[in-house]
């Protein structure tokens, strides 16, 4: 081992407790530079963080979100950026109702897939006028569109959805 003497150094006010004296240890803006980043100049050239185009989307609660989604005609890109979200944020809600089918013999993505149409039929049908929580009417959607699945998966005949369902 070679004989390394360590030195005090202060960097931004902050004591550098040990560090080799071959080592030029310069200021902290000397270093960024050497590193290809930015120094400390002052804000207005600083480059400013970028959000995500949707991120006053990202900001909005569930509720105000599905109330700006109501009006939005299908395929529009704000209506599929609101769906985005709220699909992220109530992915674990589409796992917690797959949990009751962990050891059934049907692939796991496609029950995945079956809670996830559930959720967007859900986010479509949502209506605040009988009550205020997606997530309650969310979760009997999902686990009715997983028990469909299963029903139309399980036969040895393959009949049609449509035919399988009685008429109202």
């Amino acid at each position: 081992m070679s004989d390394v003497r360590y030195r005090r150094k202060m960097i931004d006010g902050a004591p550098v407790v040990a560090a080799p004296a071959e080592i030029d240890i310069t200021t902290a803006d000397q270093s960024r530079a050497a590193c290809g980043r930015r120094t400390s100049e002052p804000r207005s050239r600083r480059q400013e963080v970028r959000l995500s185009p949707h991120a006053e989307l990202q900001a909005l609660s569930d509720n105000a979100l599905l109330a700006r989604l109501r009006p939005l005609p299908r395929g529009s890109a704000e209506r599929e950026a609101i769906c985005e979200i709220l699909l992220s944020r109530y992915a674990g809600l589409v796992r917690s109702c797959l949990r009751p089918y962990q050891l059934s013999p049907e692939p796991a993505e496609d029950l995945l897939q079956a809670g996830y149409v559930g959720l967007l039929k859900a986010i479509n049908g949502f209506d605040r006028r009988y009550g205020d929580s997606l997530a309650a009417y969310a979760a009997p959607c999902i686990s009715g569109e997983i028990k469909r699945h299963f029903r139309d998966r399980r036969s040895q005949i393959r009949v049609r959805r449509q035919d399988q369902e009685l008429p109202e």
